[in-house]
């Protein structure tokens, strides 16, 4: 589950069988379709906050794209690895250990990518065995932009 060392990774976290939670599996879709096959990012659609590390492990640059409960717009996150704030919010949501949380503690291990930027989707409902609602679908133009335009400066 490692990338090559210096490349980019790109991370839906989320499960699409529990509604808007799909959010991020369902912009990392989209920005594969429009990246095409030939592009240099790896991607993975679906994965759970504890499997950042993995992930991200000898890569300059992460992008990850998750659902945010009480947002109305899509917000993005810069964090560097000695960055003095950690510019996310806690809670560990649906995951049971959120993606503010992984941030944090690899930081600490001094195991965080070069540069992490956070996408986050707004969401409203995770009921299980449901698809993304309307929430999540309304911002998913300005979710692939806002990925897009995170990769376009790595």
């Amino acid at each position: 589950m490692t990338v090559p060392t210096g490349g980019t990774v790109l991370v839906g976290i989320g499960n699409p069988d529990r509604g808007d939670d799909g959010a991020g599996p369902m912009v990392v879709r989209e920005v594969a379709r429009r990246l095409g096959p030939a592009a240099a990012v790896r991607v993975v659609e679906r994965a759970r906050p504890v499997d950042l590390p993995d992930l991200w492990r000898g890569v300059a640059c992460a992008v990850v794209v998750d659902a945010v409960v009480g947002s109305a717009v899509v917000a993005v996150r810069e964090v560097a690895a000695d960055d003095a704030d950690l510019l996310l919010g806690a809670g560990t949501g649906s995951h049971g250990l959120g993606v503010a949380d992984v941030v944090a503690l690899e930081r600490a291990l001094g195991r965080l990518p070069g540069r992490v930027v956070v996408v986050g989707v707004p969401a409203a409902a995770f009921g299980h065995g449901a698809a993304p609602g309307p929430v999540p679908t309304a911002a998913l133009a300005d979710a692939v932009a806002a990925v897009l335009a995170a990769l376009a400066t790595d």
